[in-house]
Order: structure tokens, then sequence, then C-alpha cells
């Protein structure tokens, strides 16, 4: 009888530790997942960062040509200030609402390799 009883719970701790390896493999699994999904999400961030680099490096330069091609083709004299001041304005504010949006898609790649270590 002792045997017997000795068996049965040796029995029962071997369901309970079935039991809790199948727990802990669900938690692994869904922790793959999860970080599975975070490494696309910084992938995707990556992709993001290097084409608005690529946008504000473009507008940078055709910034470049366009004050080259119209200083070159226009006089000082006969420069209207006022339209080439607010030209230059709303180029400007492009250029600046292009870098705050990269600095933040930058700011988000950051913080996603930092929760996924790297």
């Amino acid at each position: 009888a002792e045997v017997s009883d000795r068996l049965n719970i040796r029995r029962r701790l071997n369901e309970c530790l079935v039991q809790d390896i199948h727990t802990l493999k669900r938690g692994f699994n869904q922790s793959v997942e999860h970080g599975d999904m975070q490494v696309k999400r910084l992938a995707a961030l990556r992709d993001e960062n290097e084409q608005l680099t690529s946008e504000v490096n473009m507008e940078r330069q055709q910034i470049s040509q366009l004050r080259g091609v119209y200083w070159s083709t226009v006089g000082p004299d006969s420069v209207d200030h006022a339209s080439y001041n607010n030209k230059l304005q709303s180029t400007d504010q492009e250029m600046e609402r292009l870098e705050k949006l990269l600095r933040s898609e930058q700011r988000s790649t950051h913080l996603a390799e930092m929760e996924v270590g790297l």
C-alpha cells in the first residue's frame, strides 16, 4: 500500500510537471511570436527611415539646384524678392517638416531596437 501511495503521488507530480512544461512552452512560443513581430516592425521602421532620409536628401539637392538655376537666370536687379522669399520660406518649412518626421522615425526605430535588444 505504501509503495502504491508513493507511486500515485509521483504520477500526480509528473502530471503537474507536464502541465507546467506545456504552460512554459506556450509562453515561450508567444514570446518568440512577439519577438518576430517586433523584428518585422523594426525592419519596417528602418526602411521608412531610409526612405525619409532619401527624400530629405533629394529635397536638399532640388533646393540647391533651384537656387542655382534661379540666380544664374535672373539678374540681382530684376529679382522679385518678396516672391523669392515666399518660395524660400515655403521650401524651408517643407524641409523642416521632413526633418522632424525623419527624427521622429529615427527615435521610433531606436526605441524599437532597444525593445528587441539590438
